[in-house]
């Protein structure tokens, strides 16, 4: 038993020092300027919790309970379902935090990378902890809440089987797997959504414009990950069967590689693979085309470019002239409305953007629903509705009176617009909305700012459009409500999944009755229009494809309004969007064909008495999982436009929980089929039964075959509604959530990430004492750094600590820090403390220096704050103390002269930051950050300088003031490549000033000093800084209290950039060429004087004795000129974890200089 603990224990630190060089990579710099993102609160909330078997709910509001009540039932549902699909386990508990809107989801701190010297870094040797907890949010539709749930258990279920589940397994897997995204992101929306008809459209566009091809695949997959890795897991389904997936995913933990397993999975290493794939595509929907309808029509009216990978293209609308077309484009984090004019006789076009707003951010991908447009029905008026600083506005450009309408809803009255419509009355929209956590359709009068509600019930309602013609005036819109009535009470076990429908309301005579218009379709619903006089149309993807489907009536049994369906397109292409032209009665569709938008006028086929319209036979697409066996759509036996028609379902329904083959699928619009056979399935019912039997008894309720009180007939238990039935009463019983109760949340921490690495960076603050170290800079050698990090459940409370400890271990380091991210303005406090045993050059009474050995330590505590004005760009600040403290060992006879010298100082930290960029690939930039600071530092001390007026004598102030700028721009080349620029510069002045170090590189694995440029005494430094990079010089080869500097490189990714290829070796797929240019200069003074540069010489002694010496040396100060350039080649690449550098540098002089460091380039 001992052996065996042992065994696990030596097997534990084996892993640990794996983990100190095989991990990830070091990012520390000499100048820890620390860039990042961050989120802006706009309101706190008041957590409360659910506790489920293996969830724990957390929601706030009384509008999240309701939510949280169909979260707790929803995920245990799909819990099991999830473990037998993907074939692993959950944790033991998971934490739901629910949102009640995006706009408080989008506030959220939860998945946010801090900005810090060690969590953002991602030092070698740390590991990330797999995470146990998924953020959602309500959208107005529970069935996208549903969706964001089960992506989230699946992401966690395969992180888990991935990486394993205790540290040891998390720690090898992490050494060995580096996945690509398209491999995990495509497959967690692949086994969530399966294969839509967004995707089918989208990918078969990008393969028949060639756009992806076995050469660009690496390209292609960085732009669209989630698409390309969904269109890979179809096709390993389709030709290798669906165990091939779990196969696959199996063999890469065990073969540690992707590589590896796709040769014995499928028989094919990965280029191989490519080939066979991208062909397999092309084949396909080659042939596919002559199974369907070419796309008709009698005008074209206009053209856009298909979004590209960073866009989306919203909606699309037609005004009701036909000539005016406004359109959405979202693009990273911003977006922007734009009109179009188009002139149907000559094809001109003239195009302006009406409206610009967001945030440029290219890790954002910007709000889901706003901006929403729509046309007034005389086309004369636009209206908009975006949010902007927190509130939602009204935009409305009014064409006839040439002006523009402005109007902020306040807040209280609704959380977030969904969509609208203009009434008959352009004075008045409808408008469907969020509001207490639950969607409705309101009424809002614009010139009062009046808000009536239609609906108020939990059921989710979208989309409203008015439709006036023939005998119908109102609006329809898309509702998940069971009947064609207004305000229906959801049952108590009763959840508001069920498929969008369409229903009519009359707004002329407001009656709680509905027209159900699609009661008996089963397909997903959208755009829906008005269609000749009396009918409507949709498009429903229920085929596979995107295509339009229109509204008939009939005459049911009681002799009411009976709505029926049939299919009127059988295109190749999705219709993506669609309008009706009331006056020419024409259709207008967007189809996206290859790379182009196109909208196309087509004449609307009217039914009897207006016209002939038949019905299309519509073919299923094989790739697509349509579900029309499970629809009904019902045909007319006896022609179309009878009122007395008789209607039959085309296919009978199927079982929403089991197939023939027993086969697990996860669809959008239904819940799990459950992998249960019949027999597992019944025992669960019965435990069911019995929970609720047991609880029924607490309730008093009798469960016998004899009659109870006020019963005709007994009580019996029906586990599907989970309720008791009589012919008089319906109890239910709904032991998974009438039983809970909701209980305040508590903070509680959990680990972020564990960290133990070689580490030669300066921490936390870049200024050094200059007097303490005795005017020479303390380069940090190699030492191990131990860090970790914590955060609460919400990640609003992180806490980061740990030690430093050199290989001699003599001079100790540790610190601490606590962040606070609840608020808008996130606060924090340090502590740091220090201590660097060396020797030091000690002049006394202007002799020659003396090499003594003292302890320099330094202690610092700091209180910081940020104010972010938007994601990007926050003001930051900080007042901090520090205490810097030199002793001379006692060994040394000066120890018994000079006293312990001890200095205090306070600073006042002021900081604008602007970060826009994203990360492609390691060491691999794109966009622009930048940020201009100014520091006030002031001495404590007592013994400061006096000086003596009119006969008094005044302390002197010792103080320094300090401005800088650091600007940073990445512009990509050709392929992967990318050209960096940096400029940065600073300049002191005060009392006592702060001296700059031009020369070397980061983290510099054999930094060499350059004495040939001695500081000028007069200057009074008090600290000192070293300023980066500059290749081809010591450090030192100029210095000053300012300094300017440029660094230019071309970054080349060897493999991803020149051959195209992707490859599991961390050291190829990891290696990079850089060609730089670095020039700078450091001076003292404000400006530069090359006069004032020519007196500063350095002095040398020979022999280096107490008494005076022999010989004295004096050498003239180098680079006369105040500038230094260096250029020349350099090469990166990761070995053992750690981002290795080294760079072959000429100067000015040709002389040539090489750099070894370790890790990222700025």
């Amino acid at each position: 038993m001992m052996n065996n603990r042992k065994y696990k224990n030596t097997l534990l630190i084996i892993n640990l020092l794996l983990a100190t060089c095989c991990i990830s990579e070091v990012n520390a710099q000499y100048n820890p300027e620390i860039f990042g993102k961050q989120r802006v609160q706009y309101r706190t909330f008041s957590w409360k919790y659910y506790d489920g078997s293996n969830f724990r709910i957390y929601h706030y509001d009384r509008a999240g309970r309701e939510l949280a009540r169909f979260v707790v039932e929803q995920v245990e549902r799909d819990i099991v379902a999830i473990e037998k699909r993907l074939g692993g386990l959950f944790p033991e508990r998971i934490n739901v935090i629910l949102y009640n809107n995006f706009d408080d989801f989008d506030q959220s701190n939860i998945g946010l990378e801090r900005p810090s010297q060690f969590s953002n870094n991602n030092h070698a040797g740390k590991v990330d902890v797999v995470g146990d907890k998924l953020a959602v949010y309500f959208n107005g539709n529970h069935n996208h809440l549903k969706e964001q749930l089960r992506r989230g258990m699946a992401q966690i279920v395969m992180e888990r089987m991935m990486f394993g589940e205790n540290f040891r397994e998390i720690v090898k897997n992490m050494v060995l797997l580096d996945l690509p995204r398209w491999a995990t992101d495509g497959y967690v929306d692949y086994i969530v959504k399966g294969w839509t008809s967004e995707d089918e459209n989208e990918w078969k566009n990008m393969v028949l414009r060639e756009d992806i091809t076995s050469k660009n695949f690496i390209q292609v997959s960085t732009d669209y990950p989630r698409l390309v890795g969904k269109a890979v897991w179809k096709y390993i389904e389709t030709q290798y069967g669906e165990n091939s997936i779990r196969n696959l995913l199996y063999m890469t933990q065990v073969k540690s590689g992707l590589n590896a397993a796709m040769k014995l999975t499928v028989g094919q290493d990965l280029k191989t693979f490519y080939v066979s794939f991208i062909d397999f595509y092309k084949q396909h929907y080659t042939q596919e085309l002559t199974r369907y309808d070419a796309i008709t029509y009698d005008e074209k009216l206009a053209g856009i470019p298909a979004a590209k990978s960073n866009e989306r293209i919203s909606r699309v609308f037609v005004s009701p002239k036909g000539k005016d077309i406004a359109y959405m484009i979202h693009r990273d984090g911003e977006y922007e409305v734009v009109l179009e004019k188009t002139n149907l006789k000559d094809g001109e076009r003239t195009q302006g953007k009406i409206l610009k707003s967001g945030v440029l951010n290219y890790e954002d991908k910007g709000d889901p629903d706003y901006p929403i447009v729509a046309w007034s029905n005389t086309g004369f008026r636009l209206g908009i509705i975006y949010k902007e600083n927190d509130r939602i506005r009204i935009r409305i450009y009014d064409a006839n009176k040439a002006r523009v309408i402005n109007h902020i809803i306040p807040k209280n009255k609704i959380d977030r617009i969904t969509g609208f419509t203009f009434m008959e009355d352009d004075e008045f929209i409808v408008f469907s909305g969020i509001k207490n956590g639950q969607s409705d359709i309101y009424e809002y009068y614009i010139k009062r700012s009046r808000i009536n509600p239609i609906t108020n019930d939990s059921w989710d309602d979208a989309d409203p459009v008015f439709v006036s013609g023939g005998s119908r005036k109102g609006i329809v819109f898309l509702s998940n409500r069971p009947e064609p009535l207004i305000n229906i009470k959801a049952l108590p076990n009763e959840l508001p999944t069920g498929n969008m429908k369409a229903f009519f309301y009359n707004s002329t005579t407001k009656r709680y009755q509905l027209l159900a218009l699609t009661e008996n379709f089963e397909g997903r619903i959208k755009d829906v229009i008005p269609y000749g006089m009396d009918n409507f149309a949709f498009l429903s993807d229920i085929s596979g494809i995107s295509n339009r489907y229109v509204v008939m009536f009939g005459r049911n049994a009681q002799n009411m309004d009976s709505a029926y369906v049939i299919p009127v397109t059988n295109y190749n292409n999705s219709i993506l969007f669609q309008q009706y032209h009331p006056n020419g009665q024409k259709i207008i569709d967007v189809v996206q064909e290859k790379d182009t938008l196109n909208y196309f006028f087509r004449p609307a086929e009217l039914p009897a008495p207006w016209g002939h319209l038949t019905p299309k036979e519509v073919t299923p697409n094989t790739f697509v999982e349509n579900r029309l066996d499970k629809a009904y759509l019902l045909k007319a036996s006896g022609g179309t436009g009878d009122d007395n028609v008789e209607m039959q379902p085309v296919r009978p329904a199927a079982s929403d929980f089991f197939d023939d083959n027993d086969k697990f699928r996860i669809t959008a619009g239904n819940d799990f089929q459950t992998p249960f056979n019949t027999e597992e399935q019944y025992n669960i019912a019965r435990q069911e039964q019995q929970e609720a039997e047991k609880f029924a008894e607490q309730l008093n309720i009798k469960n016998n075959p004899a009659e109870q009180a006020g019963s005709a007939r007994p009580t019996f238990y029906d586990p599907v509604r989970r309720a008791y039935i009589s012919d008089t009463s319906v109890i239910y019983v709904d032991s998974t959530f009438i039983t809970m109760r909701s209980n305040a949340a508590r903070s509680s921490v959990k680990i972020d990430y564990l960290g133990l690495n070689l580490d030669n960076s300066v921490l936390f603050n870049k200024y050094q004492s200059y007097f303490h170290n005795m005017g020479q800079y303390p380069n940090p050698g190699l030492a191990f750094l131990v860090v970790g990090g914590l955060y609460d459940q919400f990640e609003n409370h992180r806490f980061i600590g740990g030690i430093r400890i050199p290989p001699s271990l003599r001079g100790l380091s540790y610190f601490g820090r606590y962040e606070n991210l609840t608020r808008r303005t996130d606060w924090g406090f340090s502590y740091f403390s220090s201590k660097n045993i060396s020797g030091y050059n000690f002049i006394i009474n202007s002799n020659m220096p003396l090499e003594v050995q003292g302890n320099s330590t330094s202690h610092f505590l700091q209180f910081d704050f940020s104010r972010p004005l938007d994601k990007v760009s926050t003001i930051k600040g900080n007042i901090s103390y520090r205490q810097n403290q030199m002793t001379l060992k006692a060994t040394e006879f000066y120890s018994l002269i000079l006293p312990t010298i001890k200095d205090h100082w306070t600073n006042l930290h002021l900081e604008y930051m602007y970060d826009n960029t994203k990360m492609p690939l390691f060491n691999i930039w794109n966009g622009l950050r930048l940020k201009i600071f100014g520091d006030l530092m002031y001495k404590l001390n007592d013994n400061n300088e006096y000086y003596t007026l009119h006969g008094y004598e005044y302390r002197k102030t010792s103080y320094i003031a300090n401005l800088g700028f650091d600007i940073r721009y990445y512009k990509p080349l050709f392929r992967t490549s990318i050209l960096a620029i940096r400029g940065s510069g600073a300049h002191a002045f005060g009392s006592q000033q702060i001296i700059y170090y031009l020369g070397g590189m980061d983290n510099e694995m054999s930094p060499q000093w350059s004495r040939g440029m001695m500081p000028t005494e007069y200057q009074n430094y008090a600290y000192q800084a070293l300023v980066t990079n500059m290749r081809g010089y010591n450090q030192n080869v100029l210095n000053g209290n300012t300094y300017a500097l440029l660094n230019t490189e071309i970054r080349v990714p060897v493999v991803s950039t020149i051959f195209n290829r992707t490859t599991n070796s961390s050291i190829l797929k990891n290696l990079q060429l850089v060609g730089f240019l670095d020039v700078g200069s450091a001076w003292e003074g404000l400006l530069a004087s090359r006069e004032r540069n020519t007196k500063r010489a350095a002095s040398f002694y020979w022999p280096q004795r107490p008494n005076t010496p022999v010989v004295t040396v004096q050498v003239a100060a180098e680079n006369q000129d105040l500038i230094a350039v260096g250029y020349g080649l350099g090469v990166r690449t990761k070995l053992l974890g750690y981002f290795l550098k080294f760079d072959a540098a000429m100067n000015l002089d040709r002389n040539f200089k090489y750099h070894i460091s370790i890790g990222t380039d700025f």
